[in-house]
């Protein structure tokens, strides 16, 4: 029983002196000191432990977010930098390091618009974010293998894009793509444009339209071999009989001609954006046009072989060849409605994004849907990973800012894509993307995958 107070006295007595009170003095002393020895992890210690304790004053709120921001953590540094601007505004150490958040936490409008409130002395040290013709371009390519070549061939994939920041509240986003395929039917080469203005509207939402354009033209080369064989009764000779006869038909339908598709699609949304968590409700439509161009020539040999015992058989063959266009013209509205929404947790030093894409797509009176979760993790200060998971019943689904997450007739229920970025160095980032999907091919009634691996380049001027 002894022992037993004994040991609770010493755990009230360890309580107590982690609960000791700080003062004014040891507080901003010792802030300040661990501020000039860079012990950012003590600094942030201390000065949240001075916050629990009731703290709260200009320059406490000021070193504990610079403390947060050489760790990297941006998220809980700008909550600091705001505290410290509301205690005084024209703190430009707060202002400058609040810009540098910003930027880094994809806050671009606000960025923009806290630029101009530098003094002229920190703007001079900073490029100007905007007005720039060019903002950054990239560009990537790659290859999607297929499993089923000879039927869906492989699939070679470009893309180029560039962005304009030509206002403070303006950004503008452009993005072309080709995509060339061999299929069994013939070959096409597809064409892609893509532009999407953002518009700050303050408080945090952004209003985001955008336009993609596709077209699409193939050339039609396709055989259909014929072989069909039926035995039937035929009445032949003087007096008539009945005899046994097997009717062969041997040849080819050829199909040759073009296909042609086009369509346009208009995306409007908006973003509402918080310091951790944002939301990106859309509502798009798609127009869509389909378009062949065929001449099928029939060229047939047909066979009747009739039974003359005890003579040899009767066999009449003839050669018949004829043509017919084939011609077809349709339209199609697609029209889609979801939110997708991104989240910063407070853990890992603000490393991992999580979010998800909800997308209901109605075409030809039927209602589809699509989710896409994703995963985001800061593995290195130069290293960026990204987890994507699709899983849908539609087609030419459209994710939340218009562009295209599958641009085909053929069904994708499943995709997935692994992202690696690394950044050379400043203003300079390489990545590279392996995606494998799951395709319902329409036309065979299978079901086959394409392997895609890209690499590709972006430069932030």
């Amino acid at each position: 029983m002894r022992y037993r107070l004994i040991l609770l006295l010493i755990l009230c007595t360890g309580a107590l002196s982690a609960q000791e009170a700080l003062t004014f003095k040891k507080v901003d002393a010792g802030t300040y000191q661990l501020y000039l020895d860079k012990d950012w992890t003590g600094l942030i210690t201390l000065g949240e432990q001075a916050i629990g304790q009731g703290f709260d004053y200009h320059y406490l709120n000021l070193r504990i977010g610079i403390a947060y921001f050489e760790t990297r953590q941006y998220f809980r540094a700008m909550e600091y930098f705001d505290r410290a601007l509301e205690q005084n505004s024209s703190s430009e150490i707060a202002r400058d390091y609040l810009y540098w958040c910003y930027r880094y936490t994809g806050h671009l409008f606000k960025s923009s618009l806290l630029f101009d409130k530098l003094p002229a002395t920190t703007q001079e040290k900073y490029q100007k974010p905007y007005p720039r013709a060019l903002d950054y371009f990239y560009t990537e390519g790659g290859y999607k293998i297929s499993t089923i070549p000879d039927e869906q061939g492989h699939i070679t994939y470009l893309s180029a894009g560039m962005g304009h920041y030509p206002l403070a509240r303006l950004h503008i986003h452009h993005e072309f793509t080709h995509l060339r395929q061999e299929q069994f039917w013939g070959s096409y080469a597809q064409n892609q444009y893509y532009i999407s203005p953002q518009w700050y509207a303050g408080k945090g939402f952004i209003i985001q339209p955008a336009f993609h354009i596709l077209g699409l033209k193939g050339d039609l080369n396709l055989d259909f071999p014929i072989h069909s064989v039926r035995d039937t009764m035929v009445t032949v000779g003087n007096p008539p009989q009945q005899r046994g006869a097997r009717f062969i038909v041997e040849g080819a339908d050829k199909y040759r001609g073009e296909l042609k598709q086009t369509g346009v699609l208009i995306n409007l949304g908006f973003r509402k954006q918080w310091k951790r968590f944002y939301i990106h409700p859309y509502f798009s439509r798609l127009n869509y046009r389909f378009q062949q161009m065929a001449n099928v020539e029939s060229v047939h040999k047909l066979t009747l072989d009739i039974g003359n015992p005890p003579h040899p058989p009767i066999i009449i063959v003839r050669d018949t060849t004829f043509q017919h266009p084939e011609h077809a013209d349709s339209t199609s509205t697609f029209t889609q409605i979801g939110i997708s929404a991104r989240y910063t947790p407070p853990i890992w030093q603000d490393r991992l994004q999580i979010g998800l894409a909800i997308h209901r797509q109605r075409y030809e009176q039927e209602n589809y849907h699509a989710f896409v979760p994703e995963l985001g993790l800061q593995l290195h200060q130069k290293i960026r990973i990204l987890l994507k998971y699709y899983s849908g019943n539609g087609i030419f689904v459209a994710e939340e800012n218009g562009a295209w997450i599958q641009n085909t007739l053929e069904p994708i229920p499943q995709k997935m894509t692994f992202l690696v970025d690394y950044q050379i160095k400043p203003g300079i980032n390489i990545y590279g993307v392996y995606q494998r999907e799951t395709r319902d091919d329409i036309s065979q009634t299978s079901t086959y995958h394409f392997n895609s691996l890209f690499t590709g380049i972006k430069f932030r001027l």
